[in-house]
């Protein structure tokens, strides 16, 4: 592999090995991030690892999918703090180089209730095979921070063409569905692993999807896909 991208703390974990540098998902596909209300700046932290045995260099691109108005999104690699109408750029690391700040920062500007939604790719400038994309969900109404994906419950098929199941925790009490601007779109009752949820009729794209237990706790969350 020549890039693993690990989004440590309040983020998410990337790595990958292949003869080919390949980079995927280890763990989680999305970050959720609570924006508490007065925050100035909320950060999700990472870092890039090179494991190829030569310099490379890499560059980053931020896709803000939704922000709140007013809001706004900057980015730290290991070089610098950008200023948030900075979206790409380069940067190099030597042979097995790790540890490369690669943090997303958010913004509110006095401005509590909101959302943002940011699609971060990191690409090997020489081969653009070799590349790895992280999303990043913050907003004012959750109360924590969540790697989201993790290995407790499953959904499937996902993508799904309407309907979808869960293999999860006993402990889940509701299934919410949201799209990617944090309105909240559908609420089912979890019954067991053998019910069926159904959203054939929202409109085919992609959209969150958080698993609540008691005291209105979220346990997991994960994007799944309408076709």
């Amino acid at each position: 592999m020549n890039l693993k991208f690990t989004l440590i703390t309040l983020a998410l974990i990337l790595i990958s090995w292949t003869a080919f540098g390949q980079v995927s998902f280890s763990t989680a596909d999305t970050l959720y991030k609570a924006v508490p209300a007065g925050s100035v700046d909320v950060v999700a932290y990472g870092l890039v690892d090179n494991e190829a045995n030569q310099v490379k260099t890499y560059f980053w691109t931020r896709n803000i999918i939704n922000i709140t108005n007013g809001w706004e999104c900057a980015i730290c690699d290991k070089n610098l703090c950008y200023i948030p109408t900075v979206s790409t750029k380069e940067f190099e690391m030597g042979p097995l180089e790790t540890g490369a700040t690669m943090d997303v920062h958010v913004y509110p500007n006095g401005i509590d209730v909101g959302s943002a939604f940011v699609e971060m790719t990191v690409e090997d400038l020489n081969n653009s095979s070799n590349s790895t994309v992280a999303y990043y969900a913050f907003d004012s109404n959750f109360t924590g921070t969540e790697n989201i994906s993790q290995t407790f419950f499953k959904v499937y098929p996902n993508p799904s063409a309407g309907l979808f199941t869960i293999e999860g925790d006993e402990t889940i009490e509701e299934v919410v569905i949201y799209n990617t601007a944090g309105q909240l779109l559908k609420r089912f009752q979890y019954g067991n692993t053998a019910e069926w949820y159904d959203i054939a009729e929202l409109p085919k794209g992609t959209y969150m999807l958080h698993l609540i237990g008691q005291d209105n706790e979220t346990l997991s969350s994960k994007l799944i896909s309408k076709l």
